[in-house]
């Protein structure tokens, strides 16, 4: 068996194949060499391009400050101004005054000398917490902060626009009769005295107009006059109305043999 470890020959190459040997090695490996550059390249533009995106997006996200918060407090507040009627609710009554929320950075104050009450009548007993009104605006700052309220003031302009919309559009209402005057009664519809001839009340003489005192009719407005604050009130066409209704349901329900009792109002040649 031949010695492994017996020295081999050496192979001669002559000069001219160790060129083309050399020539042969160098270009394989320079594919190897140009492909990691390659990576290389792209991988750091595929790094740029992810950080340029992340800029982008760190540039769109909004960054709210406390000047922000303070504008969108208040843009959603109510602008109020004086003269303004605005909507509220009430959030605490007390002796002298109510207090309302209005939507807006300070609450507003009602004295009673602005509220609809009777002499001596308590505030509690007329108003209470979670009620809805409209007020005016006296003033936007009292001196300490709060809004300063009116309810009749508001009312005058609330009760004037709705009797010239029942006079425009000739529709009925209700209202309570408050005292008897020369030729007539009166009947105080938040503020705005309403008179009401004595010939308009009924189809049928009235001899005393206190009857009438504290009931509470269905009327009309007949005659308006804003500007010289004049509002004429009637009743009679919705008593001609009721007293037809009235008739015609008694002789419907009218029997022979039916007794029933009644007041003589006029004697006449053929009867009563």
């Amino acid at each position: 068996m031949e010695d492994m470890n017996k020295e081999q020959p050496e192979i001669q190459v002559d000069s001219e194949t160790k060129e083309m040997l050399e020539t042969s090695i160098e270009s394989n490996e320079a594919p190897v060499v140009a492909q990691e550059e390659v990576k290389e390249e792209v991988k750091e533009e595929v790094v740029a391009t992810d950080v340029v995106e992340e800029a982008q997006e760190t540039a769109q996200v909004p960054t709210e400050s406390m000047d922000d918060y303070a504008k969108e407090i208040d843009a959603s507040m109510k602008r109020v101004g004086t003269g303004d009627i605005v909507d509220c609710i009430i959030i605490s009554v007390n002796d002298d005054e109510i207090i309302v929320n209005l939507d807006y950075i300070a609450d507003g104050l009602i004295g009673r000398e602005d509220l609809h009450l009777k002499p001596g009548q308590p505030i509690a007993e007329a108003y209470q917490v979670g009620d809805e009104l409209k007020a005016e605006v006296l003033s936007t700052n009292d001196g300490e902060g709060n809004v300063r309220l009116s309810l009749k003031k508001a009312d005058q302009i609330i009760v004037w626009d709705r009797l010239e919309a029942h006079f425009t559009e000739k529709t009925s209402f209700m209202t309570t009769i408050t005292e008897v005057v020369k030729g007539g009664v009166l009947s105080d519809i938040k503020g705005v005295r309403a008179f009401m001839p004595a010939s308009m009340i009924s189809v049928a003489y009235v001899a005393d107009l206190s009857e009438f005192v504290g009931q509470e009719l269905e009327v009309h407005v007949v005659d308006f006059d804003r500007a010289d604050r004049k509002v004429i009130i009637s009743h009679k066409v919705i008593d001609q109305k009721e007293r037809e209704v009235a008739k015609e349901n008694f002789f419907e329900n009218l029997k022979k043999d039916q007794e029933f009792s009644g007041t003589v109002k006029k004697l006449m040649n053929f009867g009563a």
